[in-house]
């Protein structure tokens, strides 16, 4: 009896990831086009949006934080998160006298707070699995 060929699903997955890919980019471009004004207009009014940003970040963030502190005790996650809202205050004061830095702290402050996020997340987590395995 002759053995049958060995599936190769490579080369389909392949084929659907680029064909996807095609889809993306027929479907994206023209809607990325009629942006374009918008775009234009994000450009003139960047510390505009960075401020109104920071006003919606800054609470959220503390609130998530301090929460998530009470919850699992581990203050550093609190201090770690206060020290990156400090850096986008400061990426939205110094924009005006010194727009080079603006870029910099942005990204420095928004690194930081994802990555604070993501460790306040995983310390409730261990908390809730301790609380779990006493039980």
């Amino acid at each position: 009896m002759a053995k049958s060929p060995a599936l190769h699903p490579l080369g389909d997955l392949g084929a659907i990831a680029l064909s996807g890919l095609c889809l993306i980019h027929c479907l994206a471009l023209p809607l990325l086009m009629s942006m374009l004004p918008l775009l234009a207009w994000l450009d003139g009014h960047a510390a505009w949006i960075h401020a109104w940003l920071l006003m919606l970040i800054a609470p959220l963030s503390a609130w998530a934080l301090g929460r998530g502190c009470r919850q699992h005790g581990r203050r550093p996650v609190l201090y770690a998160g206060l020290l990156a809202i400090s850096a986008l205050v400061a990426a939205v004061v110094v924009a005006p006298r010194a727009p080079a830095l603006e870029a910099p702290l942005t990204l420095l402050g928004s690194v930081m707070l994802v990555s604070i996020h993501v460790w306040n997340l995983r310390m409730l987590a261990r908390r809730r699995l301790r609380t779990i395995s006493h039980v």
